[in-house]
């Protein structure tokens, strides 16, 4: 069976889940250690499964989560999934970590000397964790990597965008310079082949692809060098017709010589739908083109976060605002002197929302003082819940600034009760 007929055959709609339920990939395994009973994190020893521990590397990393009580053969553990617990209480969208207390997860990463950094995914809601143990971890206070890992998880990540036809090349696929973005033909899964010399020696140790698609499908892309070796596959994941999906990977080149450099880039979906490729960016500073053996790093542009109440006025949560008043248009505006003269070329950030009927279209406009759009993004209402990533391109027709935030809601017999956006980022480039 394959991972993608497995995961349907064993996943059952998230919302559906009532307390203790979980939705996902599990297993039956021997678990000899387990303390704190059901929901605990556990690691994979040589006699089977014992509880996981931040705090010492030899019970790192986190590789599943005990759904039973005790020890002993056959027991039940989720692998990847979702997994309702109401004594939980969490921020919604926050990443989980896995503690230094054995057996739980936390949402902050652990900074002690020696601790094991390693992300789990995500707490989906209040009382849900989206559960994906990455296994890329980070000793604190090591100046390289623990042994299973490539490369570090911690959040607020920098990233250099190397997305357009002066990077890329393609013989199925077009670049749209207004948009920014690849366009797949239709039931065809795009190809890309670099161009310019900028991925001459060019070792990125992460790489992250925004993508859309026509249909529902499932989607995952890979890069390989001119000899055909992977240098990085993602994991394959459901996208939704018209909804944005974030792939992020590590990269494993295998080699020094030039054969070993980044050479294509294929993104692939198991339906036939039309792919649109939005971003490519790497963790590394990106190259200038060059046609010399000599590679010369520039400072790349660079994703920003201005997604507090230090920016914004609004309800804010950390770094999510929420709109509650069930009205079908609102705003937060710019809070200060920051967005004076600030001209940046594209925005993204995540949203959810919560209650009404589901029917009508949400869109989110940037405008400026004068209510000119600079920006825009509209999609079909989201599923109660789902979070959304958004991210579409600016547009400064003059000299007003950035000034305000506003969604909308048309069409809707009921709108929402509340709409939450998270993570406000800005692209300086």
């Amino acid at each position: 069976m394959s991972a993608i007929s497995e995961f349907l055959t064993q996943t059952r709609i998230k919302n559906e889940l009532t307390d203790g339920g979980f939705s996902g990939i599990t297993a039956r395994v021997s678990i000899v250690s387990n303390s704190r009973g059901r929901f605990a994190l556990l690691h994979t020893t040589s006699s089977g499964y014992a509880l996981a521990d931040a705090s010492n590397y030899a019970q790192a990393p986190c590789s599943a989560m005990a759904l039973e009580d005790g020890v002993g053969d056959n027991k039940l553990v989720l692998l990847k999934g979702y997994v309702k617990n109401s004594d939980w209480s969490l921020t919604r969208g926050a990443v989980l970590y896995l503690d230094t207390y054995p057996g739980r997860f936390r949402q902050t990463a652990p900074s002690g000397p020696n601790d094991i950094v390693q992300g789990l995914g995500i707490a989906y809601s209040q009382y849900i964790v989206d559960f994906d143990p990455d296994y890329t971890t980070l000793t604190v206070g090591s100046s390289s990597p623990a042994t299973t890992s490539t490369t570090s998880t911690l959040p607020n990540r920098t990233w250099y965008l190397a997305e357009d036809d002066t990077r890329w090349n393609s013989n199925n696929s077009t670049w749209n310079g207004t948009e920014g973005r690849w366009h797949g033909a239709d039931g065809v899964n795009p190809e890309l082949y670099d161009v310019g010399g900028w991925t001459s020696g060019y070792r990125p140790t992460r790489v992250r692809l925004t993508m859309r698609a026509t249909t529902d499908t499932y989607a995952y892309f890979m890069i390989k060098d001119a000899l055909g070796n992977n240098i990085a596959v993602s994991k394959t994941e459901r996208i939704l017709s018209a909804r944005t999906l974030i792939l992020e990977t590590v990269l494993e080149f295998k080699g020094t010589g030039a054969q070993y450099d980044i050479d294509k880039l294929y993104c692939v979906t198991t339906t036939n739908s039309t792919n649109i490729i939005w971003s490519i960016e790497f963790d590394q500073p990106i190259p200038s083109n060059t046609t010399t053996t000599t590679t010369t790093t520039t400072a790349a542009p660079t994703w920003v976060t201005k997604s507090s109440s230090s920016y914004w006025d609004g309800s804010w949560n950390g770094s999510c605002v929420e709109w509650s008043s069930g009205m079908e248009q609102d705003v937060i505006n710019v809070v200060g002197s920051w967005a004076n003269s600030y001209r940046p070329t594209k925005i993204r950030f995540s949203f959810s929302r919560s209650g009404g009927d589901g029917s009508g279209d949400l869109s989110f406009t940037l405008m400026d003082e004068f209510m000119t759009e600079i920006g825009s993004y509209s999609d079909i209402m989201p599923d109660d819940g789902d979070i959304v990533s958004v991210q579409f391109n600016l547009n400064f027709s003059g000299t007003e600034d950035i000034y305000s935030l506003m969604y909308q809601v048309d069409g809707a017999l009921m709108p929402p009760d509340s709409i939450e956006v998270c993570t406000i980022e800005f692209y300086e480039g």
